[in-house]
């Protein structure tokens, strides 16, 4: 039964990218959106919680229609911005975030914002980009509540979230090549984290080389690929000849949140050992592919 599920709902968000007409995405996100549910119900044992997810997509998809029907773009994009959960609108997110079991939390912060972002590269406001610039220094103050790995998750989540929203507005193209590398890390982010039984992530007593590379690169700490790639998204920026101190803000952000991040982690990492690694064959290539990313 859940296997089906799992094969309509990902049916249901392929099918959006069929069309173009605002309403049959709709209906396709609205379908999969069941599927999602009934898994929810299934997986995540905390109904309340379930509930208030339930509801907050709800009335943000009926709004949705509604002022695409009253053609208020402005309100339109605010109700796609609350349903993915983008800062300012991101505290319902957070707070489910720490009751939602791995598998659930990683649907929601990767799969259920493809149609979403969809939504945002055909209607999204130019008056928005300021905003979502905006966004990326709010993270940074999030990080000093991160009491849980679900919730430092999802921190990393939105900060992540808003640099691809931010590049629809400069270049689809590399867009979609972020978003590739952003759900590949993801996938083996929550696996290690998953496999370990912390409840707290600047408790877990063992580190491994791979997962320490993958954190790297979630954080976008210099000069792994994905720093390289958001300091792709700045100079892309400056092609639109926007204000030096802008893009220095961008950067200085960028750096702040990535510092920040790995100051937590460097208090961790002196008070508990590190797990000596080999590094094997894989891990080597690895490595090598990485930085070869970063020279092309």
């Amino acid at each position: 039964m859940l296997n089906l599920l799992i094969i309509y709902y990902i049916l249901f968000i392929l099918m959006v990218f069929l069309y173009s007409n605002m309403m049959m995405i709709w209906f396709y996100m609205e379908m999969s959106s069941m599927m999602f549910y009934i898994m929810l119900n299934k997986l995540n044992n905390n109904k309340e919680i379930n509930i208030i997810y339930f509801i907050i997509q709800e009335i943000s998809s009926i709004m949705m229609v509604y002022m695409y029907m009253i053609n208020s773009l402005y309100l339109l994009n605010f109700f796609i911005l609350l349903k993915m959960g983008v800062p300012p609108m991101h505290n319902w997110l957070l707070k489910i975030s720490i009751f939602l079991n791995w598998k659930i939390l990683f649907v929601v912060m990767n799969f259920q914002k493809i149609i979403p972002l969809n939504f945002v590269y055909m209607y999204m406001c130019n008056s928005w980009s300021m905003m979502i610039i905006l966004n990326l220094s709010m993270t940074t103050f999030f990080l000093f509540n991160a009491f849980n790995n679900k919730y430092l998750y999802s921190v990393i989540s939105l900060n992540s979230l808003s640099w691809i929203i931010l590049l629809m507005f400069f270049n689809k193209m590399f867009m979609l090549i972020y978003l590739f590398f952003y759900f590949f890390l993801n996938f083996f982010f929550v696996k290690e984290l998953m496999n370990s039984n912390s409840k707290n992530f600047f408790n877990i007593l063992k580190f491994k080389t791979m997962f320490f590379f993958i954190l790297l690169n979630m954080i976008s700490f210099p000069p792994t690929l994905m720093f390289m790639m958001k300091m792709k998204i700045i100079f892309l920026m400056n092609l639109y000849n926007l204000t030096k101190f802008l893009l220095i803000f961008m950067i200085s952000i960028m750096l702040v949140f990535s510092l920040v991040f790995f100051l937590f982690f460097l208090n961790h990492f002196f008070i508990f050992s590190w797990e000596k690694e080999k590094f094997n064959i894989k891990m080597s290539m690895m490595i090598y592919f990485h930085f070869l990313l970063i020279l092309i």
